[in-house]
């Protein structure tokens, strides 16, 4: 079975990347896809039911919950650390992120291995001059 692993806002999540990874993941299951996802911006409640693997599972897809997100903002997405750890356990064929560029960039670090997976859905919803979005998506497949 082929995998993706998604980093973005949880499929439960109350944004619209989570509404947006809920809609595309939830199908992505249906077609058989093994989907794992990074449950980006969102508070554990402490009454989410993990499975015998340690996921909280939405609609099929397996979630992954950030639990130092209660030690400061800057954990509502994961270290590049937590990134590779998950990529070298779930061996996904696909890395699917939806999030502005500045949020997903530094995942750029962890090398041709990781990027040659990587498909990155940048929403442009401003037009504001940005120097720096083109810069990052060159580097991308």
């Amino acid at each position: 079975m082929k995998k993706i692993l998604v980093i973005t806002d949880a499929p439960y999540a109350f944004s619209g990347y989570g509404n947006q990874v809920d809609k595309i993941m939830t199908e992505m299951v249906k077609r058989g896809w093994d989907v794992y996802a990074f449950a980006c911006n969102y508070f554990p409640n402490g009454k989410e039911e993990k499975d015998e693997n340690g996921y909280v599972v939405f609609n099929g897809i397996k979630t992954i919950l950030l639990e130092d997100i209660w030690n400061g903002p800057e954990y509502l997405y994961p270290s590049k650390e937590k990134v590779q750890k998950a990529m070298e356990e779930i061996n996904p064929d696909i890395v699917f992120t939806l999030n502005d560029f500045y949020r997903v960039a530094p995942y750029l670090e962890l090398g041709e291995e990781f990027i040659s997976k990587w498909v990155h859905w940048l929403p442009i919803d401003n037009d504001y001059d940005d120097k720096y979005t083109p810069q990052f998506e060159n580097k991308l497949k």
